[in-house]
């Protein structure tokens, strides 16, 4: 999947089912899988007749480097849904096979499904529960569907603690514990794997402002403060941080305590890096917050499309090291000289020449980070 998107190649669809779910599914629809395969891609292209020739050629000879044993592309309508009628009636052939099933909903990054399915088959040893798997593979989005006996309080609680363990890994992965469905009551402990308890306060405030009566679903999204605070002690590992994270927190403890005093005090703040877009028209009036000393690369993560920088970050910085790996911006950001920050160009949202929409980034804030940018990136192939 990963090797697909890397490729510069964006499909319509592009599911994953693995060989329980295709042994599970191919009785009740007939769909010609092979049950021999120890997974199954659905890749679906769409365009121009020419487009989708040359598309299917390439994830081709993508798919046969990666060791696809197998390439079957539909010559009909009618085939085409019958390929795709396997992956949207795995969840009914469930109800064929077992009493009930447990669907899980957390999102890891493409390139560690493989890593997460053979963990899923040591738990299914490890709870004594059978797990077929089907997956938003284009965007790492898992859906495992956990078999058992709701008849049976034992398997019940078994089968709990299996989707625990899935959602906890998905967040060690470098994942989140939902993709679409949500956080619901049986997801609200893992909120902790995830988030700091500042995160989770903001996430409340956030809600009170739109219910301040507290009258949708009273309850549900607060459980008690207490036994939540405990969940999360457990699993926070102890020790010293290293070098470069005890610097990093000491920048970002420098411009929040300029930012309190700041509000304090009730005075403005000039946020001003290296100054290229002082022409723009907005007041520097206040004191200075110069965002330069939280500055590097993050993390870059070619097959996911995704480049996370700080917002001190040179933005030439940020575009060699997508041009290493064969990418671009989806926008072209305006430089206005080589000072320009990663921050600025979030901050002013010009997209650039050829581009009519606003530039294809977000910022983040939190008792933690300081307005590090996150951008999507494309292929270059796309110039």
């Amino acid at each position: 999947m990963a090797a697909i998107i890397a490729a510069g190649i964006i499909p319509a669809g592009l599911e994953m089912m693995d060989r329980p779910a295709t042994r599970m599914v191919e009785p009740f629809v007939k769909a010609g899988y092979d049950l021999d395969a120890a997974s199954i891609l659905l890749v679906e292209s769409d365009g121009t007749p020419a487009e989708v020739e040359e598309e299917i050629a390439h994830m081709t000879e993508v798919l046969n480097k990666a060791g696809a044993r197998r390439i079957a592309v539909s010559g009909s309508e009618a085939e085409r849904l019958k390929f795709w009628k396997g992956r949207k009636n795995a969840f009914p052939a469930a109800g064929r096979v077992s009493p009930a099933y447990y669907c899980m909903d957390g999102t890891i990054p493409r390139k560690r499904l493989g890593e997460m399915l053979r963990a899923i088959q040591q738990m299914e040893g490890k709870y004594g529960l059978r797990c077929p798997n089907v997956f938003h593979a284009g965007d790492g989005n898992l859906h495992p569907l956990i078999l058992f006996n709701d008849n049976d309080p034992e398997e019940v609680r078994r089968a709990e603690d299996f989707g625990v363990e899935i959602l906890e890994l998905s967040v060690a992965l470098g994942g989140t514990i939902t993709g679409e469905h949500g956080v619901g009551v049986e997801k609200i402990s893992q909120m902790c794997s995830q988030f700091t308890e500042a995160e989770r306060a903001m996430f409340h405030a956030v809600k009170r402002a739109f219910d301040p009566a507290a009258i949708l679903k009273p309850g549900q999204g607060d459980p008690d403060a207490a036994p939540l605070r405990e969940y999360g002690r457990m699993k926070v590992s102890g020790g010293r941080l290293p070098f470069a994270a005890a610097r990093e927190v000491l920048m970002l403890e420098r411009l929040q305590e300029q930012v309190r005093a700041a509000t304090a005090s009730r005075s403005p703040l000039a946020i001003r890096a290296g100054g290229t877009k002082d022409f723009y028209g907005n007041e520097t009036r206040g004191e200075r917050l110069d965002p330069r000393g939280y500055a590097g690369i993050v993390a870059h993560e070619p097959t996911e499309l995704v480049i996370t920088a700080r917002c001190g970050t040179p933005l030439a910085e940020l575009e060699a090291a997508l041009d290493a790996a064969g990418q671009m911006l989806p926008f072209e950001p305006p430089h206005f000289g080589p000072a320009a920050t990663v921050g600025g160009c979030v901050a002013a949202g010009w997209p650039g020449r050829g581009d009519p929409a606003p530039a294809a980034c977000a910022t983040t804030c939190s008792a933690r980070s300081c307005s590090p940018a996150r951008a999507r990136c494309s292929p270059s192939a796309a110039r």
